[in-house]
């Protein structure tokens, strides 16, 4: 049984949600993270804290010793250049090297329905390059595939009271909440234990909408005085070369603007059940965390 869970990147806006719901399901969960001071004032206490970087392989060894799985919430940083050090690159390879000798039964990681836009962005090929890797790793995994989360809007997107969008959205994306995705991953450890193959999951909500869609929505549900900006894509895209985020930025935007998504998720939600949080019920919980 799949109980014991090594959580890499639980600090971070997908990574709290899962690491609750993991808790409060009964996992035994320890985060490795940089600073574990930091860590303890936005993770549940029942969360055992490990210092260790995915660029020290002391830190890894001493991490996964004792533990049956681990699941991977990876970013890249927008501050950083493509030449940087990143976890899903440099990163995950000094952790599958560490796995090779280890008694780690699944890998559980976060990926993207984006990294299926035909572009030659480095990000998403690193993510292609991390799913490849994995794969010839030999340990079992568990591949989740989300579409846009609600958090974007708040988390991302919102500065001040503006919700800064780039460039038109073309095509509806399937909105999911963070909590959704959390009881998903729950239920995939869980289901890990009666299997031994690779296993892959699309991950998206009920509602599609587009991006400027999404943002009218959830500013019509706050009490929040929020105005939605459009920036021109054309005046943008000379700007990427400015600075590393706001390549990032730009880049990411194109991809979210034109990226035509099916849905996918009927399989995911038999197996792993059903989103509930609508982006009208999302803005209005939001709206009520600003007020209290």
């Amino acid at each position: 049984m799949l109980q014991n869970i090594l959580f890499i990147g639980a600090t971070g806006m997908l990574g709290k949600p899962v690491a609750k719901i993991l808790v409060e399901q009964g996992f035994e969960v320890t985060a490795m993270v940089r600073n574990p001071e930091k860590a303890a004032k936005v993770l549940p206490d029942d969360i055992a804290l490990l210092q260790g970087d995915l660029s020290d392989f002391k830190t890894i060894e001493r991490a996964i010793v004792g533990h049956d799985a681990i699941y991977l919430n990876l970013s890249v940083n927008p501050n950083d250049t493509k030449k940087a050090f990143h976890t899903e690159k440099q990163g995950l390879s000094n952790l599958l090297l560490a796995l090779k000798h280890s008694g780690i039964q699944r890998i559980f990681y976060l990926s993207s329905l984006l990294q299926f836009y035909q572009t030659d962005w480095w990000v998403l090929q690193m993510k292609k390059e991390a799913l490849k890797k994995l794969i010839r790793s030999g340990i079992p995994i568990t591949v989740f595939y989300p579409s846009t989360f609600m958090e974007t809007l708040d988390q991302k997107l919102l500065v001040g009271n503006y919700i800064i969008l780039i460039g038109q959205s073309k095509h509806p994306m399937y909105w999911i909440a963070a909590e959704d995705y959390a009881v998903q991953v729950a239920n995939a450890i869980k289901l890990g234990d009666l299997h031994s193959e690779n296993m892959e999951f699309t991950i998206q909500g009920r509602e599609a909408y587009t991006l400027q869609e999404a943002a009218h929505i959830f500013k019509k549900y706050t009490n929040k005085n929020l105005k939605v900006i459009t920036l021109p894509w054309l005046l943008m895209k000379p700007l990427r070369f400015l600075h590393p985020q706001l390549a990032y930025g730009v880049q990411l935007s194109n991809a979210l603007n034109n990226y035509q998504e099916q849905f996918n998720a009927a399989e995911t939600w038999e197996l792993l059940g059903q989103p509930e949080v609508s982006l009208e019920s999302y803005a209005k919980n939001q709206d009520a965390n600003w007020q209290s």
